[in-house]
């Protein structure tokens, strides 16, 4: 169906951290490929039960795509209803979660689809029914979320919360090495089996946004070498390149090849505690420390993503973990509160140990729930997350002369 006569269709998603998530960027693109023009509605706890059917009133959407996640699977259940009642085209929840955590019986009702590969041919009922190519072929689109206006807003799609960076995906992971923090598996947007996207897909919003964006950041988990290309080419436009990177591949050898490709900046996900391994996890503090040397030797800074709240982790447990890190040359730095992501080996390990699901209602994503564990009670959490802060604070206090 041409653009010019097809009617909008309203994606919809519950805002987590990141206004766009991956998964929502990439089912933007699934649907531009078919045509569609998309509107974009964020929906968090605040948002009254008219907010989607007015949305629906306003833009004349004749169809509705919710994205969804099994921590907000509640709401979408709510919001899928509304949308039925509210549209005569489709209603369709589509997101990888619903492939990791079956639905319980009845699922979402008549007259909604499920869909848990977001890709060009899985979003063919959007358009002509012919099928675009395969998930590489299939692009991120922030377009749809006002392009340029969306990358000022600094923690609209950055990692690290920088405005003007543009996110670059290399590939689309498998849904077994999804991250185990349900904050960080924001920034994926897995498949079955994963999919390295061809070149020009991968870079189709430095063509769009060349002249709006100061910096790129790869999002991919642990940069594969084969994206290297990729870098090379950022690089050379003279952007400054933020990826991320398991810390045993940050080798002196690795790290100075980065540093000439046009790398600026490594971030490594702390989210691993030694005597309590997550399935899944990257790596625990020292391992960090000791890439964020190696890092600032060769020239590159380094960040580091800090999760906090860990299984078996308690106040004194923080404390070590943070002066590890404090000794380390880290210029930047994020503090995540681990929960879960769901139908991990990570959620059903702490679900068999009984810490997970927490108490109190998990579809109010506004409030963050610790694990259920008897050494930390909220008191004893919060004060866990304030020393992170604190350490957050005095990076960026200490390293706003200089930003990379």
């Amino acid at each position: 169906m041409p653009e010019s006569i097809a009617p909008p269709v309203l994606l919809v998603a519950q805002r987590d951290g990141t206004e766009v998530s991956a998964e929502t960027a990439f089912a933007a693109g699934a649907l531009k490929l078919h045509g569609r023009v998309v509107v974009p509605l964020a929906i968090d706890f605040a948002s009254s039960e008219d907010t989607l059917p007015e949305a629906v009133r306003t833009h004349r959407a004749s169809d509705v795509v919710i994205v969804s996640t099994l921590e907000g699977r509640e709401t979408d259940f709510a919001l899928s209803e509304a949308a039925r009642r509210s549209v005569s085209g489709r209603v369709v929840v589509v997101g990888d979660a619903l492939a990791r955590v079956p639905l319980p019986p009845g699922g979402f009702g008549p007259g909604v689809d499920v869909v848990s590969e977001i890709t060009p041919a899985a979003f063919a009922i959007f358009g002509d029914g012919v099928a675009r190519g395969g998930p590489e072929r299939g692009p991120s689109d922030f377009g749809a979320f006002g392009g340029a206006a969306c990358f000022r807003r600094a923690m609209s799609t950055s990692f690290l919360g920088d405005a003007r960076e543009l996110p670059i995906y290399a590939a689309r992971p498998s849904r077994r090495t999804l991250s185990p923090v349900a904050a960080l598996a924001r920034f994926e947007a897995p498949l079955e089996s994963e999919a390295v996207l061809l070149p020009s897909v991968s870079m189709t919003g430095l063509r769009d946004f060349a002249d709006e964006i100061r910096a790129v950041a790869f999002h991919d988990r642990d940069l594969p070498e084969r994206a290297w290309p990729l870098v090379e080419a950022c690089g050379a436009r003279e952007l400054p390149v933020t990826i991320r990177l398991h810390p045993s591949r940050a080798s002196t050898d690795v790290l100075a090849t980065l540093r000439d490709l046009g790398v600026r900046r490594i971030a490594f996900d702390c989210d691993a505690i030694a005597d309590h391994p997550i399935p899944g996890a990257t790596a625990d503090a020292e391992s960090v420390a000791d890439a964020c040397r190696r890092t600032e030797a060769s020239g590159i800074a380094a960040a580091v993503v800090f999760v906090v709240g860990l299984p078996g982790e308690n106040p004194a447990t923080t404390d070590a973990r943070l002066a590890v890190l404090r000794a380390a040359p880290v210029r930047r730095v994020r503090v995540v509160p681990f929960e879960p992501t769901g139908g991990t080996e990570a959620w059903h390990a702490c679900v068999a140990a009984g810490v997970w699901p927490p108490d109190g209602d998990l579809w109010i994503r506004e409030v963050h729930r610790p694990l259920r564990q008897a050494q930390v009670d909220l008191e004893a959490y919060t004060r866990m997350e304030s020393a992170a802060l604190e350490w957050l604070a005095e990076t960026d206090v200490r390293g706003r002369s200089v930003r990379v």
